[in-house]
């Protein structure tokens, strides 16, 4: 059992606690290797480290019969920047989205900059209603997915985990995907992490 698992009697004490021992975690492994993706890709370094991190997301905010989520490939449609605004946005389980350097065109996030985004993710929850992800076509040759945790009844083309890059918002997705790979690292309760990012 880890530190970050105490429950004192006073819940909110407790919470207060987890973020505190998020954040510093997150502050150490973004200096220690430079930045969320760094970070990723040095602790799940091999085929069979992304595997199980893919498995544990996928157990850990298993899916609800009151989000439909997309695990089809075919179901993943390319859609025009005129038609962004007019185009309903699909729910992607966390477990789908890459962290390759390959991921996105932009310069992955530094230290500072996810810091920032940390705090405000452990502050707020983790919520995208407002400002969606853009995200890149599932493309496991060049971002290295791996086989998923999930079937698609009916179809032989799942989604590959890990496999979905980004237009836009890959700081976001990765320092989230950072604050869950220390929770991981440190086998945090679910619940816990749970009712402090709201996913």
């Amino acid at each position: 059992m880890t530190e970050w698992d105490v429950m004192p009697d006073d819940t909110s004490t407790a919470l207060e606690t987890f973020k505190s021992n998020v954040s510093r975690a997150v502050a150490e492994v973004c200096t220690r290797h430079g930045g969320p993706q760094q970070h990723l890709n040095f602790i799940h370094d091999t085929g069979d480290k992304r595997k199980a991190f893919a498995e544990w997301l996928y157990a850990a905010f298993p899916p609800s019969d009151s989000i439909n989520y997309k695990f089809d490939a075919r179901e993943f449609q390319a859609v025009p920047e005129s038609e962004l605004s007019s185009t309903p946005a699909i729910k992607v389980h966390l477990a789908c989205f890459s962290f390759h350097p390959d991921a996105s065109i932009k310069q992955a996030p530094g230290k500072d900059h996810t810091l920032r985004l940390a705090d405000q993710i452990l502050t707020e929850g983790f919520i995208t209603s407002g400002d969606p992800l853009l995200l890149l076509l599932p493309d496991s040759e060049n971002l290295h997915g791996c086989t998923p945790p999930w079937t698609c009844p009916g179809s032989s083309t799942p989604v590959e985990a890990q496999s979905i890059g980004y237009h836009k918002a890959q700081a976001r997705m990765l320092s989230l995907l950072s604050i869950l790979s220390v929770c991981y690292e440190d086998k945090v309760r679910p619940d816990m992490i749970k009712e402090v990012l709201g996913v």
